[in-house]
């Protein structure tokens, strides 16, 4: 297997392919950035990208003698069809985010890699809209303070603080914050290069059966699959109860849950992933314990706090979490999540990726061998891809399983 090489010292660009569990090593490359005036916007920055790995790809010829992959990549903000660059201060960090204040600009990102065997090229312009909110003078000021913005281009990371700039965006997150993963794996691929680190693991993946026959679910289960998920409560046990004849069939119930209706579900399904109170999480330890058994849960947490969503916000989890781990009839396996429902996927990832740091941030102090805290259930149909390329351990799959749900009725 060919090394992959990233000619980039940005944090940011390592951060994202570890993430991706791309296994690879880094070297320094320098490359005049100043665009060629000859050409396009969108052929500046490929070109820029392309300088970049030739260099690389000819530092690295002299000193090794086998073959690799040379990855690089160049991340402009463009406004007004032209590159706003890095700010060079902060009051000219301060002129560049009043530029984007209110207004829409583009994050195009230029990926190029180089086969050293076969000097094989392939490169991709990667483009996202972002629309920024209005600011005032005294939010540009505060978020310079923080350093932030003065090695980005742009001024602003979408990563960090300069979320908070952001209004909505349409296309890649990735590609704003400085390199498109997806679009890696594509042109790796165009290449017959496979890279990904040997911990990842599939996604389990969940028949969503909710309003489904019976009929239908054992068709599903005769084809080999044995998690099945549902939404309403009686619906649910009414199946349960039908198909008790299929052994080793696996429930779990990703319906909203009233408290009234605990004392119906706990110890009859395999994992509950919608526990989105702490009132809620404390009336199933309560039958938990009169009936003496164990309830495996997931927190369910609505990071984009829609009004029509149940869940957790971030700040309620936090302050919720050390009495949530002391109901000890309850194991908490992990966190669930439904993000907006978004014309692409890729629109959503940031929610995924926030629910994996949140996690990561709670298991810095929780005992794991209580709660082990190792299941992440997000993404559906509509966006599983995504959502297992941020870490999901179980998506919840529907449509593309069953086709278009009956009406309830």
């Amino acid at each position: 297997m060919k090394p992959l090489i990233l000619a980039s010292q940005s944090p940011r660009r390592r951060e994202l392919l570890n993430e991706a569990g791309f296994s690879f090593d880094v070297v320094s490359v320098k490359v005049s950035e100043i665009p060629d005036k000859n050409l396009n916007v969108n052929e500046q920055i490929l070109d820029i990208a392309r300088r970049k790995a030739r260099a690389a790809l000819s530092d690295l010829k002299s000193s090794r003698s086998d073959s690799f992959l040379v990855l690089s990549a160049d991340t402009e903000v463009i406004f007004d069809n032209a590159p706003l660059g890095k700010p060079e201060n902060p009051e000219d960090a301060f002129r560049l985010l009043s530029l984007l204040s209110g207004k829409v600009h583009q994050v195009m990102t230029a990926v190029c890699i180089i086969d050293s065997e076969t000097q094989r090229e392939v490169s991709h312009l990667e483009i996202t809209k972002v629309v920024f909110k209005q600011l005032n003078s005294e939010q540009i000021r505060a978020y310079i303070q923080t350093g932030e913005p003065m090695d980005k281009a742009g001024a602003y990371g979408i990563q960090g603080q300069g979320r908070d700039f952001v209004e909505k965006f349409e296309g890649s997150y990735e590609n704003v914050v400085g390199l498109p993963v997806q679009v890696v794996r594509l042109l790796l691929d165009e290449l017959n290069f496979k890279n990904l680190a040997e911990q990842s693991q599939p996604a389990k993946l969940i028949a969503v059966s909710k309003l489904q026959t019976t009929e239908k679910i054992r068709a599903l289960y005769n084809l080999g699959q044995r998690s099945f998920a549902e939404n309403y409560v009686q619906e649910a046990l009414d199946k349960i109860d039908s198909l008790q004849d299929l052994g080793d069939i696996e429930w779990h119930f990703i319906g909203h849950l009233q408290k009234n209706k605990a004392k119906h579900v706990v110890g009859r399904f395999h994992l509950i992933h919608s526990v989105d109170s702490l009132e809620l999480a404390e009336v199933l330890n309560k039958n938990c314990h009169s009936r003496n058994i164990q309830q495996s849960i997931l927190v369910q947490v609505n990071l984009a706090q829609e009004a029509t969503k149940s869940g957790f916000d971030r700040s309620t989890l936090l302050a919720s979490w050390i009495h949530l781990t002391q109901l000890d009839h309850l194991k908490i396996c992990g966190f669930m999540t439904m993000p907006p429902l978004t014309e692409t996927g890729e629109s959503v990832r940031p929610y995924f990726r926030q629910l994996r740091e949140l996690r990561e941030e709670l298991a810095k102090n929780t005992n794991l061998a209580v709660h082990p805290l190792n299941e992440l259930s997000m993404g559906t149909s509509h966006d599983f891809k995504v959502a297992i390329e941020e870490g999901a351990t179980i998506v919840r799959l529907g449509t593309i399983l069953f086709g278009e749900r009956p009406v309830k009725r």
